[in-house]
């Protein structure tokens, strides 16, 4: 993959309107308090804690975090990539 391919989806986004950029600050105790919960892996945890707080779904083709959020009160924040 050339430059030109990673930099212009990403020059796109920047100039979207409606892109809004969340730091990790943000989410890092709700992210760690997710974790804990179903016992997934903090990382992963981020995208659940970004869905919630802005009233989305966190799409993922990640089997695994798929089947950890079953029958967590995070399942709703989770919908798989088909």
């Amino acid at each position: 993959m050339d430059e030109d391919t990673v930099k212009k989806p990403i020059d796109h986004l920047r100039r979207s309107e409606t892109l809004e950029l969340v730091g990790p600050r943000a989410l890092i105790s709700r992210a760690m308090s997710i974790a804990v919960a179903p016992g997934h892996p903090a990382y992963d945890c981020f995208y659940l804690a970004c869905a919630e707080l802005f009233g989305a779904r966190c799409v993922t083709a990640d089997q695994r975090m798929l089947k950890t959020v079953v029958g967590t009160p995070f399942a709703h924040l989770v919908e798989p990539l088909n």
